[in-house]
Protein backbone atom coordinates (compact mmCIF):
# COMPACT_ATOMS: atom_id res chain seq x y z
CA UNK A 1 0.00 0.00 0.00
CA UNK A 2 1.09 3.37 -1.12
CA UNK A 3 -0.60 6.31 0.59
CA UNK A 4 -0.28 9.22 -1.31
CA UNK A 5 0.50 12.61 0.89
CA UNK A 6 -1.10 16.52 0.04
CA UNK A 7 1.82 18.15 -1.83
CA UNK A 8 3.05 21.18 -1.62
CA UNK A 9 3.77 19.23 2.44
CA UNK A 10 6.66 20.99 4.03
CA UNK A 11 8.09 17.21 5.49
CA UNK A 12 8.70 16.23 1.63
CA UNK A 13 9.59 19.55 0.43
CA UNK A 14 12.25 19.99 3.14
CA UNK A 15 13.57 16.33 4.25
CA UNK A 16 12.31 14.67 0.94
CA UNK A 17 12.90 16.85 -2.09
CA UNK A 18 13.69 14.06 -4.43
CA UNK A 19 10.58 12.61 -3.50
CA UNK A 20 8.12 16.01 -4.15
CA UNK A 21 7.14 13.95 -7.22
CA UNK A 22 5.72 11.02 -5.08
CA UNK A 23 5.41 9.05 -8.58
CA UNK A 24 9.22 8.49 -8.19
CA UNK A 25 8.71 6.71 -5.14
CA UNK A 26 5.67 4.47 -6.47
CA UNK A 27 7.86 3.45 -9.75
CA UNK A 28 10.69 2.61 -7.38
CA UNK A 29 8.31 0.48 -5.00
CA UNK A 30 6.60 -1.10 -8.91
CA UNK A 31 9.59 -1.85 -10.08
CA UNK A 32 11.33 -3.64 -6.86
CA UNK A 33 8.40 -5.63 -4.96
CA UNK A 34 8.43 -9.10 -5.29
CA UNK A 35 6.12 -10.64 -8.21
CA UNK A 36 3.24 -11.88 -6.44
CA UNK A 37 2.29 -8.41 -4.96
CA UNK A 38 -0.10 -5.68 -6.19
CA UNK A 39 0.80 -1.72 -5.55
CA UNK A 40 -2.47 -0.37 -4.13
CA UNK A 41 -1.80 3.29 -4.47
CA UNK A 42 -4.64 5.55 -2.40
CA UNK A 43 -4.81 9.24 -2.53
CA UNK A 44 -5.16 12.04 0.35
CA UNK A 45 -8.87 13.04 0.64
CA UNK A 46 -7.32 16.33 0.92
CA UNK A 47 -6.04 16.24 -2.63
CA UNK A 48 -9.45 15.03 -4.22
CA UNK A 49 -9.49 17.11 -7.62
CA UNK A 50 -6.30 18.40 -7.11
CA UNK A 51 -3.99 16.22 -9.76
CA UNK A 52 -4.83 16.42 -12.80
CA UNK A 53 -6.73 13.08 -14.03
CA UNK A 54 -4.40 12.64 -16.50
CA UNK A 55 -2.24 12.17 -13.81
CA UNK A 56 -4.06 8.96 -12.29
CA UNK A 57 -4.72 7.73 -15.86
CA UNK A 58 -0.82 7.45 -16.47
CA UNK A 59 -0.56 5.42 -13.25
CA UNK A 60 -3.95 3.39 -13.62
CA UNK A 61 -2.21 1.85 -16.97
CA UNK A 62 0.51 0.49 -15.43
CA UNK A 63 1.32 -3.01 -14.49
CA UNK A 64 0.71 -3.55 -10.54
CA UNK A 65 -1.05 -0.59 -9.59
CA UNK A 66 -4.16 -0.31 -8.52
CA UNK A 67 -5.92 2.66 -7.68
CA UNK A 68 -7.70 2.64 -4.19
CA UNK A 69 -10.80 5.34 -4.11
CA UNK A 70 -10.17 8.08 -1.38
CA UNK A 71 -13.41 7.27 0.45
CA UNK A 72 -11.70 3.78 1.14
CA UNK A 73 -10.79 3.15 5.23
CA UNK A 74 -7.53 4.01 5.55
CA UNK A 75 -7.46 2.35 8.73
CA UNK A 76 -8.71 -1.27 7.07
CA UNK A 77 -6.33 -0.73 4.01
CA UNK A 78 -3.37 -0.44 6.20
CA UNK A 79 -4.70 -3.85 8.40
CA UNK A 80 -4.90 -5.76 5.14
CA UNK A 81 -1.62 -4.72 3.12
CA UNK A 82 1.70 -6.78 3.59
CA UNK A 83 3.75 -3.56 3.58
CA UNK A 84 2.58 0.14 3.63
CA UNK A 85 4.72 2.95 1.90
CA UNK A 86 4.87 6.69 1.99
CA UNK A 87 6.98 9.38 1.49
CA UNK A 88 6.93 11.14 5.38
CA UNK A 89 3.15 10.76 6.02
CA UNK A 90 2.06 9.81 9.76
CA UNK A 91 0.24 6.93 8.30
CA UNK A 92 3.36 5.08 8.56
CA UNK A 93 3.33 5.91 12.22
CA UNK A 94 -0.07 4.52 12.08
CA UNK A 95 1.27 1.06 10.38
CA UNK A 96 3.89 0.77 12.92
CA UNK A 97 1.50 0.95 15.74
CA UNK A 98 -0.69 -1.62 13.84
CA UNK A 99 2.15 -4.11 13.73
CA UNK A 100 2.92 -3.35 9.41
CA UNK A 101 5.67 -3.07 7.95
CA UNK A 102 6.70 0.14 6.50
CA UNK A 103 8.64 1.79 4.29
CA UNK A 104 9.22 5.31 4.30
CA UNK A 105 10.89 7.02 1.59
CA UNK A 106 11.71 10.45 4.21
CA UNK A 107 12.92 11.36 7.53
CA UNK A 108 10.04 11.86 10.53
CA UNK A 109 9.83 12.16 13.77
CA UNK A 110 9.48 8.51 14.07
CA UNK A 111 12.32 7.20 11.78
CA UNK A 112 14.00 5.26 13.79
CA UNK A 113 10.83 2.79 14.58
CA UNK A 114 10.30 1.78 10.83
CA UNK A 115 12.60 0.93 7.51
CA UNK A 116 13.84 4.08 5.57
CA UNK A 117 14.51 3.92 2.36
CA UNK A 118 17.98 3.85 1.55
CA UNK A 119 18.99 3.38 -2.05
CA UNK A 120 17.88 1.33 -5.32
CA UNK A 121 20.31 -0.91 -4.97
CA UNK A 122 19.24 -2.17 -1.51
CA UNK A 123 15.54 -1.58 -2.41
CA UNK A 124 14.45 -5.14 -3.74
CA UNK A 125 16.20 -6.76 -0.94
CA UNK A 126 14.38 -4.73 1.69
CA UNK A 127 11.08 -4.93 0.02
CA UNK A 128 11.41 -8.68 0.26
CA UNK A 129 12.23 -8.59 3.76
CA UNK A 130 9.51 -6.65 5.12
CA UNK A 131 7.01 -8.58 2.71
CA UNK A 132 8.20 -11.78 3.84
CA UNK A 133 10.58 -12.14 6.99
CA UNK A 134 9.83 -8.75 9.18
CA UNK A 135 9.27 -9.55 12.58
CA UNK A 136 7.53 -6.51 14.68
CA UNK A 137 8.51 -4.81 17.54
CA UNK A 138 6.87 -6.30 21.12
CA UNK A 139 4.37 -3.92 23.29
CA UNK A 140 7.08 -3.30 25.28
CA UNK A 141 9.70 -2.22 22.98
CA UNK A 142 6.79 0.05 21.16
CA UNK A 143 5.38 1.84 24.35
CA UNK A 144 9.06 2.69 24.96
CA UNK A 145 9.57 4.02 21.50
CA UNK A 146 6.49 5.81 21.44
CA UNK A 147 7.33 7.55 25.41
CA UNK A 148 10.52 8.78 24.03
CA UNK A 149 9.04 10.95 21.35
CA UNK A 150 6.19 11.91 23.42
CA UNK A 151 9.44 12.49 26.09
CA UNK A 152 10.07 15.16 23.98
CA UNK A 153 6.71 16.72 22.53
CA UNK A 154 5.55 20.02 23.91
CA UNK A 155 2.08 22.10 23.57
CA UNK A 156 2.41 24.71 21.18
CA UNK A 157 1.71 25.33 17.57
CA UNK A 158 4.55 26.23 14.99
CA UNK A 159 2.56 27.59 11.64
CA UNK A 160 2.79 31.03 9.57
CA UNK A 161 1.56 33.35 11.55
CA UNK A 162 -0.64 34.98 8.99
CA UNK A 163 -2.48 32.51 8.32
CA UNK A 164 -2.69 30.88 11.98
CA UNK A 165 -3.05 34.08 14.61
CA UNK A 166 -2.87 32.14 17.69
CA UNK A 167 0.75 31.03 17.02
CA UNK A 168 1.62 34.53 17.93
CA UNK A 169 -0.84 34.61 21.63
CA UNK A 170 0.69 35.04 24.70
CA UNK A 171 0.09 31.35 25.55
CA UNK A 172 1.22 29.39 22.70
CA UNK A 173 4.65 31.99 23.03
CA UNK A 174 4.90 31.23 26.45
CA UNK A 175 4.32 27.30 25.95
CA UNK A 176 7.35 27.59 23.15
CA UNK A 177 9.96 29.43 25.50
CA UNK A 178 9.17 26.72 28.32
CA UNK A 179 9.60 23.91 25.76
CA UNK A 180 13.08 24.91 24.94
CA UNK A 181 14.24 26.11 28.32
CA UNK A 182 13.17 22.58 29.48
CA UNK A 183 14.67 20.78 26.60
CA UNK A 184 17.50 22.52 26.62
CA UNK A 185 18.02 22.03 30.72
CA UNK A 186 17.41 18.24 29.65
CA UNK A 187 20.37 18.38 26.89
CA UNK A 188 22.87 19.74 29.49
CA UNK A 189 21.72 17.37 32.02
CA UNK A 190 22.46 14.87 29.76
CA UNK A 191 25.71 15.86 28.72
Amino acid sequence: LFLLQVTPESSINTYSQFFIEQERAIELLRLNMPSNHLLYVKEHPAMRGMRSSSWYKRLSIKPGIILVDYKVDTFELIKKSSLVSTITGSAGFEAYVLNKPVLMFGRTFFSEMITRYDSIETLRETLYFLTSSYTHDSNNEKTKKIARIYNISFDFKMHDPFQFPEVLEEKNIKNFYHAIIKHTTRLKIGD
